[in-house]
């Protein structure tokens, strides 16, 4: 599964399996 989050600072990308 591939989540995508937008934060205040900048990108933060989660890969999960």
């Amino acid at each position: 599964m591939l989540l995508i989050r937008q934060a205040g600072h900048g990108l933060e990308l989660y890969i999960i399996i």
